[in-house]
């Protein structure tokens, strides 16, 4: 590679632009992710690898007919690896994760993805600690920010203002706009320079694919499984490294660049494309959450109609420019949308585009300041309702975090021990 293109390519990775071609080495920390997994009763396969799709990601609106929630039949490519590595059949595997260098992981030997109830049981691991007991942040555990059940939902003015805002009572919690936040009431706002870097806004950051992710563990972000996974080519997407904080071209990479080390979406959006489980959890070198703080994620023992707040990397807006939203959300329980199709998805009115892909969406509670990312906005539906007349529907929409997902991502998230920079 000559100097003027190697130049061009690593002043690219300054601006979190681009995949990360000029990425230091990670053969010792992937290395040792390998171990792990396999302590946690993974099979890795070393001739398993899987690509990289370095194509752009299309990120437009999806039709209703795609949205349906169902499982795909499982595409040749990923077939091909499955009988290649003698993996058995793709429903009997619990867990399959991606290394950065293409190393295929699986966990099998529980109830696979025919399980019901949401239990995943798998072999206890042979050695190594558990996450959940030994690097949760010092804000607390995750049961201790989870809403409580029961809760009544009475329209007002949010904590901070904002006219858009809707506190929600019950329960012995609240929960409302979170003060020092920008005034959405006149819809969303650019992100001030001076607060992108500071909680709960720090644990945002943009993906070099052009999605938003935000940390929810000491070394993991949650984003949609879209933005680091092409399910029709069964391969990893290229531009998985986490910049937190950034802000446009003054804060082009204020708190570092983190590299993704594994990738997990999740099983059914990996193997079958369903919209229902279009999320993913990326654990990266180093711990981030540590320094930068980060949210904890579950709906359950939410009402069915909540506010939540959005921050991310909108695409009809400047390069790298975070900009913030609050609004109402309908759970899937609700009548959330005019679509049938759509049931399962939690629909909003925050304003969003390309790029706000993987922002997650969470709850604040005034009492102990705790935030609950409830959903994960994945893309905006569009089709048309046939009611008395016909009418376009343009629908912002986002995956519900709870039952069979959230306790699949909550127990691969365990699984993904740490490894310091």
């Amino acid at each position: 590679m000559s100097p003027r293109r190697t130049g061009l390519l690593c002043l690219l990775c300054l601006l979190g632009i681009t995949a990360p071609r000029c990425d230091a080495d990670l053969g010792g920390a992937i290395g040792k992710c390998k171990a792990r997994m396999r302590a946690r009763g993974y099979e890795c396969f070393e001739e398993g690898h899987v690509g990289i799709d370095w194509s752009p990601l299309e990120d437009g609106p999806i039709a209703a007919e795609d949205a349906d929630g169902k499982d795909r039949e499982m595409n040749q490519a990923a077939r091909g690896l499955w009988a290649a590595n003698g993996l058995g059949e793709p429903n009997e595997a619990d867990a399959m994760t991606v290394l950065a260098d293409g190393t295929v992981c699986v966990r099998r030997g529980g109830a696979g993805l025919n399980d019901s109830d949401g239990a995943i049981p798998r072999p206890a691991p042979a050695g190594g600690r558990r996450l959940a007991g030994h690097l949760r942040h010092e804000r607390g555990t995750m049961a201790d920010s989870m809403p409580e059940p029961g809760i009544m939902r009475e329209r007002g003015v949010g904590a901070g203002g904002n006219g858009r805002g809707v506190l929600q009572l019950g329960g012995g919690r609240s929960f409302g706009v979170e003060p020092g936040l920008p005034d959405t009431s006149g819809g969303r706002v650019r992100v001030p320079i001076d607060r992108s870097t500071e909680e709960p806004l720090s644990s945002v950051g943009q993906l070099g694919v052009g999605c938003s992710a935000t940390l929810v563990g000491p070394c993991h972000y949650l984003t949609a499984g879209h933005c680091v996974w092409n399910d029709a080519r069964f391969q990893r997407r290229a531009g998985n490294d986490f910049n937190p904080g950034r802000n446009g071209g003054e804060l082009a990479q204020p708190l570092g660049r983190w590299q993704a080390l594994q990738v997990y979406p999740a099983m059914r959006f990996t193997l079958f494309g369903n919209s229902r489980n279009d999320a993913a959890l990326v654990q990266v070198e180093g711990t981030p959450g540590l320094e930068l703080g980060y949210m904890n994620f579950s709906a359950e023992g939410l009402p069915s109609n909540v506010l939540l707040n959005i921050a991310g990397y909108p695409g009809d807006k400047p390069i790298g420019e975070m900009w913030f939203d609050s609004c109402d959300a309908s759970f899937p329980d609700s009548e959330q949308s005019e679509f049938e199709e759509f049931e399962g998805l939690v629909g909003h009115d925050c304003e969003t585009a390309p790029g706000n892909s993987g922002s997650g969406m969470w709850t604040y509670s005034p009492e102990d300041g705790s935030r609950v990312i409830a959903a994960i906005h994945t893309a905006r539906f569009v089709g048309f309702n046939f009611n008395f007349f016909i009418e376009a529907v343009d629908e912002p929409k986002g995956v519900h975090l709870a039952g069979d997902l959230l306790r699949e991502l909550q127990s691969v998230m365990d699984d993904m021990e740490c490894v310091p920079s």
